[in-house]
């Protein structure tokens, strides 16, 4: 076989490969969170509950890093999310840049962490289970 018929033939593989059909869901997700401005609106009820707490706005933003990796999976999409919607807040409030940074950046890789994540999406296909299997331990 040709290199050109493999290539095709790897191509074609992936592209049938039913398991692979949520990574550009989990995409999708991130970017209706950001467009329909749910985030934001999140963001600004979270801050109206955990206005009164030391710290408060870095709790929000942590707690939405949580919920974006649970519904994105994607590490890139919520990190700049984040960065997007908090990043401006923090600085209003007077946060010290690298907490502000690391907070946004320490929040925003939880993704890999909380299932579904696309890291486990993509290995139970590699393995060859299922991602049910994969999901219960």
């Amino acid at each position: 076989m040709t290199t050109l018929g493999l290539v095709v033939n790897r191509i074609y593989k992936i592209m049938d490969n039913w398991i692979l059909v949520a990574l550009p869901m989990f995409i999708y997700m991130g970017i209706m969170l950001d467009k329909s401005g749910v985030a934001e609106r999140l963001m600004d009820a979270m801050q109206d509950m955990f206005g009164k707490v030391s710290g408060g706005l870095a709790i929000t933003v942590t707690c939405i890093g949580i919920i974006l990796a649970a519904s994105t999976g994607i590490i890139g999409a919520s990190v700049v999310l984040l960065a997007v919607m908090s990043l401006p807040a923090m600085q209003k409030q007077g946060y010290h840049m690298p907490l502000a940074l690391g907070t946004i950046a320490s929040a925003g890789t939880l993704g890999i962490l909380i299932p579904p994540s696309i890291m486990l999406v993509i290995m139970a296909d590699q393995l060859g289970l299922s991602v049910g299997d994969l999901f219960m331990g």
